[in-house]
């Protein structure tokens, strides 16, 4: 649900081994790709492959930062170059089988991971870091895909049991349910999924640990601290601690949130550490792991052959499934000149991650500028890896894209920095439409544009991820703005931004039907009966 994420490729030796202390020249690169001066720290690599072009470290340390920016085919050739030269490293084999994933070739990734653990069996830094994070954005059905990684993972984690645990939950006691997120902070997941939650529970039924794996305190965080029976958190260096930690506290159910956006976090899932493990739609996609037992959705979100898609046990909550709060943001003045905008023409958001864009897709934005004639389309940079870095792969197609249809990319689209809080609440009021992702919706920007009176042209999914905004929408009678497919979606965007008096219309339906949408406490309490009911069986 969120642009921040930490599954890519660990800027660790990649090797086993510490790369040669002598070597002041990679050192420096490192630490420029640690700090995410990615420009800085890929011009020291070439250097030193140009140097040496059989430096291991550099082809392997290469490859990754070739991988985080998008540059598949790259990362795929310096990658299969630095096995050649080490092929005895299971770092290396793991980066590459990142990259395989990334291309689809599922089966060669899952060789090359096998190979990998048996180099180095059960070590917990090994797997974990190459969850196959961007199938999810593909619109398949990918649990088969995932049920041999989920296997995998079970089996480096070693199926630990919760051998400590004597406790035996009674209904006469509160149900012990730990909470493991690295995100118990101000984020998307916490907003959506979590807060809600803990906020609405009877603490006479239920009682709640946090574990909270990430190094990131706010206000939330503190919030949350009040609202615990225990916490914890903190970033450890052996990742096995948190294993220790969460069975000394004999939890009767663990609750994840987001599975799949954290490598500690799905180590810990790997395990068997209650007995009754649950996760949640921070990640609205099958874990496939075995050690988890139900998937918690929503109604609203989920297509009706839902169960096709998840091997868990899946939960429809009622509507939308969440008790999410509105943000009550006050709007500030934005100087849309300053950030390239034309104040005389349409202006239209798509703020999705570039990943969510599949390149299947990527003429819906020409062929709606062509239509419109005169617009702005306004994307996002991501917050870890600016647009202008690398030659960002997603401009370059997308400019591809408006060619084929004699247009300019620069002509009609803007990218934007990341904005926050009311400088972007003030670009959707000055919005005329948001166009949502197309096979990876947005939940998080859809609540916020209907916060904001926004109107937003959706393509409905295949699955729940591709869902998300249309669920919302269809919460509150908007099914106008659903479409069926891409051609669907172009009609629909063209019409609304052409036509004032149907945006302004639309616009005080959301603002007249938008507060069913927040605030839902029996979605909360459904979820609580929802654990103790699962728990008592």
């Amino acid at each position: 649900m969120d642009k921040s994420r930490g599954d890519a490729p660990s800027a660790s030796s990649g090797s086993g081994e510490p790369p040669p202390a002598r070597n002041e020249q990679l050192q420096r690169a490192i630490d420029y790709h640690k700090q995410g001066r990615l420009l800085e720290a890929e011009a020291l690599y070439v250097a030193l492959l140009t140097a040496e072009p059989q430096n291991f470290y550099a082809l392997n340390r290469l490859g990754i930062l070739k991988y985080q920016c998008g540059h598949l085919d790259e990362a795929h050739r310096l990658l299969r170059a630095a096995i050649a030269r080490n092929p005895h490293s299971d770092r290396a084999l793991l980066n590459y089988a990142t990259v395989l994933l990334a291309q689809k070739r599922f089966e060669d990734a899952l060789e090359n991971c096998d190979r990998a653990l048996a180099l180095k069996p059960g070590d917990p830094d090994t797997l974990y870091n190459r969850e196959p994070f961007y199938l999810a954005y593909q619109e398949e059905n990918n649990r088969k895909l995932f049920a041999r990684y989920g296997e995998l993972c079970a089996q480096a984690a070693g199926q630990i049991r919760a051998k400590k645990q004597h406790h035996k939950w009674s209904l006469k006691s509160p149900l012990r349910v730990g909470i493991v997120s690295a995100h118990v902070r101000q984020h998307s997941v916490w907003d959506a999924l979590l807060k809600g939650f803990m906020q609405r529970l009877d603490p006479g039924r239920i009682q709640i640990d946090v574990f909270h794996t990430g190094a990131v305190t706010d206000a939330e965080t503190v919030w949350a601290m009040s609202r615990s029976a225990h916490f914890e958190q903190g970033e450890i260096e052996r990742v096995e601690t948190w294993t220790d930690r969460i069975l000394a506290r004999q939890p009767d159910v663990l609750l994840y949130p987001e599975i799949g956006m954290d490598p500690t976090i799905v180590y810990l899932a790997s395990q068997r550490l209650a007995d009754l493990q649950v996760a949640m739609w921070g990640q609205p996609h099958t874990t496939d792991l075995p050690t988890i037992d139900a998937f918690i959705s929503a109604e609203a979100l989920v297509p009706p052959d839902a169960e096709d898609h998840y091997s868990e046990t899946l939960i429809r909550l009622p509507r939308l499934g969440c008790c999410i709060a509105p943000h009550q943001v006050d709007a500030t003045t934005v100087d849309l000149e300053a950030l390239g905008i034309t104040q005389d023409r349409p202006l239209l958001l798509s703020p999705g991650t570039p990943y969510k864009y599949a390149p299947q897709h990527d003429w819906v934005f020409p062929e709606i500028a062509k239509r419109l004639g005169r617009c702005t389309i306004a994307l996002f940079e991501d917050k870890s890896v600016p647009w202008a870095d690398l030659n960002d792969p997603l401009r370059e197609r997308l400019a591809t894209a408006f060619n084929k249809r004699g247009l300019s990319f620069s002509d009609t689209c803007v990218v934007l920095p990341w904005q926050e809080g009311a400088a972007y609440y003030a670009l959707m009021q000055r919005a005329d439409i948001l166009l949502d992702t197309i096979g990876f919706s947005g939940f998080n920007t859809a609540m916020q544009a209907m916060e904001s009176g926004l109107p937003i042209v959706t393509r409905q999914g295949r699955f729940m991820r591709g869902r998300l905004a249309s669920g919302i929408l269809r919460s509150i009678g908007l099914e106008e703005l659903i479409a069926m497919d891409e051609d669907h979606c172009v009609d629909l965007a063209v019409a609304l931004v052409s036509d004032k008096n149907r945006r302004d219309a639309i616009r005080r339906r959301i603002e007249q039907r938008r507060d069913g949408l927040f605030n839902d406490v029996q979605a909360a309490h459904a979820c609580q009966e929802h654990l103790l009911k699962l728990a008592s069986k």
